[in-house]
């Protein structure tokens, strides 16, 4: 592949993506959420996610699946004086 051929290429996801062509869902899975005082944690478990990007004279079609497992921490750190 070419710089010109780069360029056609990254302008056509471009133009998917501004035009909201493609699409990612949420097939399935579970969140369960905890949280203390000052802190949330998210624990993932097989979420599974599709996704799909149409051809275009400059690129392939794009089919994917992903599973997402583990655990997300998100924490408030109070700066009081």
């Amino acid at each position: 592949m070419n710089d010109g051929d780069l360029i056609e290429a990254v302008k056509s996801y471009l133009n998917i993506i501004n035009n909201g062509q493609y699409s990612l869902e949420l097939e399935g899975g579970n969140i369960d959420i905890s949280f203390s005082e000052n802190n949330y944690i998210y624990k993932l478990e097989q979420l599974k996610f599709i996704g799909h990007v149409p051809a275009t004279n400059n690129t392939a079609e794009i089919k994917t699946e992903f599973t997402v497992n583990g655990d997300l921490k998100l924490s408030e750190k109070n700066n009081k004086i």
